[in-house]
């Protein structure tokens, strides 16, 4: 998310409109994958670190709660810029379903893990598919 605030920081920055005198305020919706990033880089193939799932890495990002409670959560932000670009203002809501089958959008990885542990959470064990997980904060940054 830090890294995500400053790119949204940086897109108000570029909109004409920053330090006009206009306030002015747009929405960004996007995926955040909490929990870390997969190791490796994404070479399938290799037999070495460089696959994800020879990596340490990866097994950190698995085996973290805050990867399966939240995961890759969609997270809609409003910005709003203020006093001449001098203020901005971001506003973040968080939604998320508890469904640990592989979907659309998500990491390979992290469908493949799913594909496994989402079938025995859900089809073996009749796990819950229809929790929700949602959240708002905010967050203030005085630009000089």
């Amino acid at each position: 998310m830090v890294k995500r605030e400053a790119l949204l920081i940086q897109k108000a920055k570029d909109d004409p409109r920053y330090g006009t005198g206009q306030d002015f305020e747009f929405s960004d919706r996007h995926v955040v994958g909490f929990g870390g990033e997969i190791g490796g880089s994404k070479n399938w193939s290799a037999l070495d670190r460089t696959n994800p799932i020879l990596n340490s890495k990866t097994y950190d990002v698995a085996t973290n709660p805050l990867t399966w409670s939240v995961r890759n959560a969609s997270i809609t932000s409003i910005v709003s810029v203020h006093d001449n670009g001098n203020y901005i203002y971001i506003e973040n809501y968080l939604y998320d379903t508890w469904d640990l089958s592989a979907q659309k959008g998500r990491p390979l990885l992290y469908n493949i893990i799913s594909g496994t542990g989402g079938f025995f959470y859900h089809d073996v064990f009749g796990g819950n598919s229809n929790m929700q997980t949602t959240a708002s904060w905010s967050s203030s940054h005085w630009m000089q």
